[in-house]
């Protein structure tokens, strides 16, 4: 009878064991650092845009009031919003190109 390897529970077994549970427990963490860094994107852009809206609803009232005289400072920054925006919509593949 020919043997197929070293029987079960021998070193070279329990080694290669040791090795797939090292490894499983690197892509755990691997996958929880992948989901805390999308975690912490979602809440920076839900911050952008709850600003953009909240700078646009201000922009529009303001140019409802006096609409020659737009603050440059809402533009600026609604502009700069809106290319950020632009851009990780573009890497995200929204566009279809890149920026």
């Amino acid at each position: 009878m020919m043997e197929h390897g070293p029987p079960p529970g021998s070193p070279s077994v329990l080694a290669q064991l040791e090795q797939i549970e090292a490894r499983l427990r690197q892509l755990e963490q691997e996958d929880a650092a992948r989901m805390a860094a999308r975690s912490q994107q979602l809440a920076i852009r839900k911050r952008e845009d709850e600003e953009f809206r909240r700078i646009t609803e201000c922009a529009e009232a303001e140019e409802e009031v006096r609409p020659s005289e737009l603050c440059p400072r809402y533009t600026l920054i609604l502009l700069s919003i809106g290319i950020t925006q632009a851009k990780e919509k573009a890497e995200a593949g929204v566009y279809g190109t890149h920026l």
